[in-house]
């Protein structure tokens, strides 16, 4: 027993076939009316001035020229593109397939979620296929209605994609998301290691301000955020060890500088001591 969702992906299969098929006819029916119109017999052409025409002989036998499927074939490819730029404008990024789906007759493009290139793909993505499916559409409908979604730099992305290049959702969905990124507030960087400095703070509270940020951008390299320390911490102890021997993993960073920490801290609870008799 199929389920719903099963079924209704065998029917946008079903339906994607048959694009296929008119789109066969169609370049079948080209082909003939091209053959029809070079095997049509040609007007006479006008004779020049003073010449006098002359009937062929009764028995003269009428040559005919037997045309290869294969020449046919070149010589109608150029009446098919006539007739699709006449028709059928090639200028959108989609096969002749796509376009030629119908649109389901629930869909209302201004329910559409938007796009504008600047905000997170994953997050329209989500919302836009939802919409889809709720109208009635199918994968092949998701590629057509998505340049009604989309506004400025994602609409000029979508002009620039090589006409009939897109032959499936798939594809689409796909270049759409490598092509774009969102940047989240909260994403950090390696700009924020090196902006961040020890300056007042001891060095246990510019060690936790370090793993904090650590924690929020997992993707910066070791050597970015080593070298952002090392321009950053204070002088000390501590910062001329690290000039000194620089470690290799950020790993091996926080461990020196925990235990410079807790030297730190006991030198600190000594002078209190001392201060205090």
């Amino acid at each position: 027993m199929l389920t719903e969702a099963e079924r209704q992906e065998q029917y946008n299969k079903l339906q994607e076939e048959e694009l296929r098929c008119k789109a066969l006819q169609e370049k079948i029916r080209a082909q003939r009316l091209m053959l029809e119109k070079m095997q049509a017999p040609q007007p006479p052409q006008p004779l020049p001035k003073g010449t006098v025409a002359t009937n062929p002989p009764r028995n003269a036998r009428v040559r005919t020229r037997t045309i290869p499927v294969e020449e046919i074939s070149d010589q109608s490819e150029p009446e098919e593109e006539g007739y699709y730029r006449r028709g059928h404008p090639r200028r959108t990024p989609l096969s002749e397939e796509l376009e030629e789906i119908q649109w389901p007759h629930r869909l209302n493009p201004a329910v559409l979620p938007q796009f504008d290139g600047e905000s997170d793909p994953e997050e329209f993505l989500l919302k836009y296929e939802a919409t889809i499916e709720a109208a009635g559409g199918g994968t092949a409908c998701k590629a057509k209605a998505l340049v009604l979604a989309l506004r400025g730099l994602a609409q000029r992305w979508y002009a620039n994609i090589p006409p009939g290049s897109i032959l499936s959702w798939n594809q689409l969905r796909s270049q759409l998301r490598s092509s774009f990124r969102a940047v989240r507030p909260d994403e950090v960087t390696s700009c924020d290691f090196h902006n961040l400095k020890q300056g007042s703070m001891t060095l246990q509270e510019y060690l936790q301000s370090l793993i904090k940020l650590r924690a929020r951008g997992p993707d910066v390299t070791d050597q970015s955020i080593i070298d952002s320390v090392v321009n950053g911490i204070s002088l000390g102890p501590c910062g001329e060890y690290l000039t000194r021997r620089r470690p290799k993993t950020v790993t091996k960073l926080f461990e020196i500088m925990q235990e410079y920490c807790i030297s730190d801290r006991a030198k600190r609870q000594k002078l209190e001591e001392m201060n205090e008799k």
